[in-house]
């Protein structure tokens, strides 16, 4: 799955009136094949930071941690605050660009009750052979693994709701910059520190900062996977 779906976002972010580059979906699974062990370690590193949302430290550490992760990708990063956790902004600007792409996610997780999950905790991320609930068996090393099998799975609160789809969002920029292409676009993102919480402080930011949130279209990356596994856009959502 991850390479589709990178290869996806990269087609989406290097999208002009033109064909997008015929080589590109290759080109973003070369790319992932060849840096498996670093996508998977960000993303890791990212989930074992608690993130409840009622948790203002560590949510605190998550902003901090998604802040310079943007700006390693070229982004003008900052945190906007709020009445309740900060929202983290990104906007990357592209010299000539006519319209501007917002992605929305949020980094805050559900609630955690230690006792159900099947392992040391819910931010202790580990690795499975398969789905749980088929039986997947526990993988040792993750830390240690350079390459991984399609059907494995990691386990840890929010890897899939909502931190992997902002990993994936970097990493697609970063297969862009490995084929020397740049986005056509220029590229906003907010990421929600209270979603899993009704996100009570966004709409207040919203009109605090509606200058940066303008864009021409906007891509919310929180949503099910298709029963296909095949990427999705949905063109709608609720509220």
């Amino acid at each position: 799955m991850i390479p589709r779906y990178l290869a996806s976002l990269s087609i989406v972010l290097s999208l002009t009136l033109a064909p997008a580059p015929s080589s590109l979906h290759d080109s973003v699974e070369r790319y992932v094949l060849a840096h498996q062990q670093a996508i998977v370690g960000e993303l890791v590193n990212l989930v074992a930071i608690p993130n409840v949302a009622a948790d203002r430290e560590n949510i605190r550490k998550n902003a901090a941690v998604l802040q310079q992760t943007l700006t390693r990708r070229g982004f003008e990063a900052k945190l906007l605050e709020t009445s309740g956790n900060p929202l983290v902004y990104g906007e990357r600007r592209v010299p000539g660009a006519t319209r501007t792409l917002l992605f929305y996610a949020h980094y805050d997780g559900q609630p955690v009750n230690p006792p159900d999950w099947k392992q040391p905790t819910p931010f202790t991320p580990i690795l499975r052979d398969g789905r749980m609930e088929d039986g997947g068996h526990e993988v040792p090393g993750l830390g240690t693994l350079a390459t991984f099998k399609p059907e494995w799975r990691i386990y840890g609160r929010s890897a899939s709701d909502d931190k992997a789809p902002i990993v994936a969002l970097c990493v697609a920029l970063d297969a862009l910059a490995a084929e020397k292409l740049a986005p056509t676009s220029n590229v906003r993102v907010i990421l929600d520190g209270e979603e899993e919480a009704g996100s009570p402080s966004l709409v207040p930011a919203i009109a605090k900062y509606r200058d940066l949130f303008t864009a021409d279209a906007m891509l919310i990356l929180d949503g099910p996977l298709h029963p296909s596994e095949r990427p999705t856009l949905v063109f709608g959502a609720r509220g």
